[in-house]
């Protein structure tokens, strides 16, 4: 990878911390905001701006990771912490925007419909449906990932161990 592609991996991965830690101060309150202009619970935003914190990382680790060249010991771990916040963040904003307390407006169109709103329910069950799916996914990740970077998982991916 040439230097032109590692600065680009690393100021892309930083624009997205940077984003992610501005939402997060403004849903940790340190960031004055109208409270009319605040449409979800404070730890909504606080978990959304994580969650672009986290994608950052893991850009910038995924990214650069090849050029080093060698694995170093704590970039699994690294990666795995980047991807296990980023899933676990995301998953709880989904969640909550199907499943948590409140209105909800949601709009849009379904193949050959459009009209604009697509109904409550739909859209509830719709992000509630994915945010449950993702939950497990999380999950699944959560405890089967350290395995694998520890070796002690006993299936192979894509053919070889890790």
């Amino acid at each position: 990878m040439s230097e032109h592609k590692i600065l680009f991996a690393s100021l892309f991965g930083g624009l997205f911390a940077v984003v992610g830690a501005l939402i997060v101060l403004l849903g940790a309150g340190i960031i004055p905001a109208p409270p009319d202009s605040i449409h979800a619970a404070r730890w909504v935003l606080v978990a959304f701006g994580a969650s672009f914190v986290f994608g950052g990382l893991f850009v910038t680790t995924q990214l650069l990771s090849p050029e080093m060249g060698h694995r170093p010991p704590l970039l699994p771990w690294l990666q795995y912490i980047s991807t296990l916040g980023f899933l676990g963040t995301f998953s709880a904003v989904i969640v909550w925007t199907g499943l948590g307390p409140g209105e909800r407006r949601f709009s849009g169109s379904i193949l050959f419909v459009s009209g604009g709103n697509i109904g409550n329910l739909f859209g509830r069950l719709a992000f509630g449906g994915f945010g449950v799916l993702l939950v497990i996914v999380t999950l699944w990740f959560a405890v089967s990932e350290p395995l694998r970077i520890l070796g002690l998982w006993p299936w192979r991916r894509n053919g070889r161990n890790r």
